[in-house]
């Protein structure tokens, strides 16, 4: 049985105990206030073709920007890129944590210019607009996730 601890600390060590071995795990927690110091920039310019909220029975916590396949994708604001790979109906992902406990995904693209770990700056270009994944057309399923909790982007977005 492990002992799972979780401290309000931004990025902690966590000593998991099983029997006698000891292992050391490292766990993301924000406390953060949900604001940006800046204001956000839109990853993709192009018209909504689905927003935040309800599509009949399914919840859809985005908005889709639509765009050409291969339109330059870029990140609203710096951070650290927490994922870029393929992720399931999102296809290929981006997952990029800001301060405050504002993470962003970018989602459905057709390439990715960012690895895991890479810090981006804000405007800077880091994927390909594409159709990957549950997709319908070329388009850019975009995500602002404040603590754990989905949010509609356009709150946020200038």
């Amino acid at each position: 049985m492990g002992i799972f601890i979780l401290l309000p600390f931004r990025i902690e060590d966590v000593i998991l105990v099983r029997g006698p071995q000891r292992t050391s795990v490292v766990f993301r927690y924000s406390r953060g206030n949900g604001q940006l110091t800046s204001d956000m920039t839109w990853p993709l310019r192009g018209r909504i073709n689905s927003y935040y909220g309800y599509r009949g029975s399914e919840f859809h916590p985005a908005i889709d920007i639509e765009g050409n396949k291969g339109d330059p994708i870029v990140a609203e604001a710096s951070g650290t890129v927490v994922s870029a790979e393929w992720d399931g109906g999102y296809g290929n992902s981006i997952l990029i944590e800001h301060e405050n406990g504002v993470m962003t995904r970018y989602a459905h693209s057709s390439k990715l210019y960012v690895t895991t770990g890479q810090p981006v700056a804000k405007g800077e270009k880091i994927g390909a607009v594409g159709s990957t994944g549950r997709a319908s057309g070329s388009h850019l399923h975009f995500e602002v996730i404040i603590n754990g909790e989905h949010t509609d982007p356009l709150d946020y977005l200038k």
